[in-house]
């Protein structure tokens, strides 16, 4: 970042730094020359507090810090190690066990506390801003970016955080220091507890380190993917055996617990229009991840005991473990997958013989969706009395053109012909439609 002479000449600024290898704290606090208190972990990686100044003869905002020189070191690998973040100095001869000073880059705004932060593969400036409520226009402005939908795997961006909120929603977990209750689990191998930390109501998913994979799988993907139809990850944890994923609550479960004798768990019936909404917010979650992400993501497993529902029964699409992230644009046709993976019955038949792409999402989503409203109806099922036959017993009050408008939708996103499917755009506008419908129904 430029040196401004009208700021003051030295702040309180932040690195984000992912390291390319498993590292500690310590390991980091060693590695940067600083103390551990000025070191917190985050989702992926650390946050590192530093003083950021702007000596005389200097063009950009640095901080310094002495590196012992070690054998074989370039400056490449320097700032490799060091995140990218250090300036090279080619006219600087490298000499082992010299002791050298870094540049380090950073930056310093009047009304912000700015943090240093490479661009990781799969980010995008409203991904990034996201995760460190930072103001997407103020960003680019601050980094002088012209168009701020084209930014590069390796790019340094400084990124105005609102006083220190950023650092907020990136601090892993750690289970000595916080208040955690367990009030209830599940069975199985991923364990699913529901507790508190610091007074705020959180899911924890427990896993075996065996399940390594699919824990940094969650976590690098919902580090990057911010949408409310979408559960928030607040953090993680590891210890013993177990890895730990923290999540925002969702007070009313699975959708699957409601769905199949909800009475049996103290819950009762869904009304028509709450599940026409839940339909709309994960198709508005999968046109998210599928549309406006780059590069683009499938879920890969989307069934109703993956859709959660909030205090209001708002939906939001959970475990990430399986998703596939692809090079894919509309245009190219998909990407390869590397091996089969899903839940038997909500998968896209073409998934067993031809890439992953997002229209195996959208039969698998509306598979799980339409499963509690209709069964699929073959072409001479269509007179009301035969459509009524495959509604929920449960659901006792429905507007009439709007279950077969649902219908209709059903069908073609189960169509046999992936590319006769309506991409999830379409059907979020459908869905729309269909509850705006159902809505004015029940108010007549």
């Amino acid at each position: 970042m430029a040196c401004n002479v009208s700021l003051r000449d030295s702040c309180p600024a932040s690195l984000y730094y992912v390291p390319n290898t498993m590292r500690s704290l310590d390991e980091t606090a060693s590695l940067f020359n600083v103390e551990n208190d000025v070191v917190n972990r985050t989702i992926d990686g650390f946050l590192i507090m530093i003083n950021c100044s702007c000596l005389a003869e200097h063009r950009f905002f640095t901080w310094h810090m002495d590196y012992k020189v070690q054998k074989g070191d370039t400056w490449k690998s320097i700032s490799s190690q060091f995140g990218l973040f250090v300036v090279a100095m080619p006219e600087m001869v490298l000499i082992p066990s010299v002791i050298v000073t870094l540049d380090v880059l950073c930056g310093c705004s009047k009304n912000a506390d700015v943090v240093t932060y490479k661009v990781q593969n799969g980010d995008t400036l409203y991904t990034i801003c996201s995760r460190f409520k930072a103001n997407a226009t103020k960003t680019a402005t601050l980094n002088g970016l012209e168009n701020p939908e084209i930014i590069h795997e390796g790019d340094i961006l400084f990124i105005p955080t609102p006083a220190k909120a950023g650092s907020n929603n990136l601090t892993a977990i750690d289970g000595h220091n916080e208040d955690i209750k367990t009030q209830k689990a599940s069975k199985a191998r991923i364990r699913i507890v529901v507790g508190a930390i610091s007074a705020a109501d959180v899911a924890i998913k427990q896993m075996k380190d065996t399940k390594s994979k699919e824990f940094f799988s969650e976590l690098n993907i919902l580090c990057k993917v911010h949408h409310t139809n979408l559960i928030e990850l607040i953090g993680y944890a590891a210890g013993g055996e177990s890895l730990f994923l923290v999540y925002e609550l969702a007070q009313n479960g699975a959708l699957s617990d409601h769905l199949h004798r909800p009475a049996l768990r103290g819950y009762k019936p869904l009304p028509w229009t709450t599940r026409v909404q839940i339909a709309l917010d994960a198709a508005k979650g999968l046109e998210y991840i599928h549309e406006h992400t780059k590069p683009y993501y499938v879920h890969r497993d989307v069934k109703p005991s993956n859709i959660l529902l909030d205090s209001n029964f708002r939906a939001k699409i959970a475990d990430f473990g399986l998703v596939k992230l692809l090079e894919y644009s509309p245009d190219a046709g998909g990407a390869a997958a590397s091996r089969i993976v899903g839940t038997f019955g909500y998968l896209a038949p073409e998934s067993l013989s031809k890439d992953a792409s997002p229209e195996n999402d959208q039969l698998s989503e509306h598979r799980s969706l339409v499963q509690y409203m209709l069964s699929a109806l073959n072409d001479n099922q269509d007179s009301f009395d035969q459509l009524a036959k495959c509604v929920d017993p449960n659901l006792t009050s429905y507007n009439k053109d709007s279950l077969c408008q649902m219908a209709l939708l059903s069908k073609d996103c189960v169509d046999d012909n992936w590319k006769q499917r309506p991409d999830m755009s379409r059907v979020v506008l459908r869905l729309s439609h269909i509850l705006s419908s159902s809505k004015e129904s029940e108010e007549r």
